[in-house]
C-alpha cells in the first residue's frame, strides 16, 4: 500500500493523503483489502494528525465498483472525465487507463 500526495491539484496537498496504489496477492483472506485499510487509518490518525481526510480513485474502466471502499466506509464524491488519447509528451504509455473513475474520500 503506498499514500502520497493528492495528484488533484484542486485537492489540499497538505492536510489530504491520496492512496496511489495497493496490491494484494491472490488467495488472502477474506475482506484483507478492507482490513488493510482500516490499519492504513489507524496508523495515519496515530502518526500523522494533520491529516484530516483521505482520498483514492476506483476505475470504471477496469470493473472496479469500490467495493473495498464502501466495506470500509468511504463515500463517492463524484467522477472524473474520460481521459482522451494522445499524451505526447509519453508515447511509451500507450497501455494507460482512460477510463472515468469514481473518487472516494473518508476521514482518517
Amino acid at each position: 500500500m503506498m499514500w502520497g500526495r493528492p495528484t488533484a491539484r484542486t485537492i489540499d496537498q497538505d492536510s489530504m493523503l491520496e492512496l496511489t496504489r495497493m496490491y494484494l496477492i491472490d488467495g488472502t483472506e477474506p475482506f484483507a483489502e478492507s482490513k488493510a485499510l482500516a490499519l492504513a487509518r489507524k496508523h495515519i490518525r496515530k502518526h500523522m494528525p494533520g491529516i484530516k481526510g483521505l482520498v483514492s480513485y476506483s476505475s470504471t474502466g477496469q470493473g472496479h465498483e469500490g467495493t473495498i471502499y464502501k466495506a470500509d466506509g468511504w463515500f463517492p464524491i463524484g467522477k472524473t472525465r474520460k481521459r482522451r488519447e494522445g499524451w505526447s509528451s509519453r508515447p511509451d504509455r500507450a497501455d494507460r487507463d482512460l477510463a472515468q473513475k469514481v473518487r472516494w474520500v473518508r476521514s482518517p
